[in-house]
């Protein structure tokens, strides 16, 4: 497998969340690459023009903050997100909050 770090022109939540998740892509073909970490995003130019999305699914992983954000529930973002698991949103959560805590403890 080759490894390469690489910026995504994408919009600023998602690229922010590229950039915690380390930026290293591993590459599945030029045009497609899944997060490292064993995190349940992929991004694939083919699905959502390469906006980040939950593997297997059509839905944008910022979809996930931007309800959070507006206080919908998890279980209410699950229940509009069918595709989505519930382990695959805690996972990316989850990881989001330990690199907020390795920031932390960085300053």
């Amino acid at each position: 497998m080759d490894y390469c770090h690489t910026y995504l022109d994408i919009d600023m939540k998602t690229t922010l969340a590229i950039y915690f998740l380390g930026a290293t892509l591993k590459t599945e073909r030029e045009d497609c690459v899944i997060i490292e970490k064993d995190l349940p995003i992929k991004i694939d130019s083919e699905i959502l023009s390469g906006t980040p999305v939950f593997e297997g699914t059509r839905v944008p992983v910022s979809a996930l903050l931007d309800n959070l954000e507006v206080g919908v529930s998890l279980d209410e973002f699950l229940e509009n997100f069918p595709t989505v698991s519930r382990e695959q949103a805690v996972q990316v959560l989850e990881y989001f909050k330990s690199t907020l805590d390795d920031i932390k403890k960085a300053a």
